[in-house]
């Protein structure tokens, strides 16, 4: 039985050491769909369809993280690794927006209040907000990393 504990202990080690945190909408895949997504052909409107998803998935992760500095730090990140594909984004849409029909607005928020990932900004932006509003700077750089999304229509 000793041996066995001999060789269970390097695997530990060996394990605890490749583990990365950084999964979920940190993950280096989700870093290159949303990369990819910015910089490809389709339209400005699926593409921030795909940038609300993943700002849904960082909000639900951010939430469950039980101290306020920590899931700050969690937004902070993604906003940091993905702030080149967010601000293209971010500024095709506001492009869109100002072109856009009054039908074509209708159809759009029609297609993101179907998605299965609205219910979850409408719920957590304003309650994450809550939980950080005791501390005025994390506000302000939450309020800032939203309005990116904001739609101004």
């Amino acid at each position: 039985m000793r041996p066995m504990y001999r060789l269970l202990i390097p695997l530990c080690l060996l394990a605890a050491a490749c583990y990365s945190p950084r999964g979920g909408a940190l993950s280096p895949e989700a870093r290159g769909e949303l990369y990819a997504v910015a910089h490809s052909s389709l339209e400005t409107e699926k593409k921030y369809l795909r940038l609300a998803e993943k700002t849904a998935q960082l909000l639900q992760e951010a939430y469950s993280i039980p101290r306020e500095d920590s899931a700050m730090a969690h937004i902070r990140r993604f906003y940091f690794d993905n702030e080149t594909a967010i601000e293209k984004i971010s500024r095709e849409f506001d492009g869109w927006q100002r072109y856009a029909s009054s039908e074509e607005v209708a159809d759009f928020l029609g297609a993101l209040l179907n998605q299965p990932y609205s219910r979850t900004l409408r719920d957590l932006t304003p309650a994450f907000r809550q939980r950080v509003s005791y501390y005025e700077p994390w506000v302000q750089e939450f309020d800032a990393f939203m309005r990116k999304l904001s739609f101004r229509h």
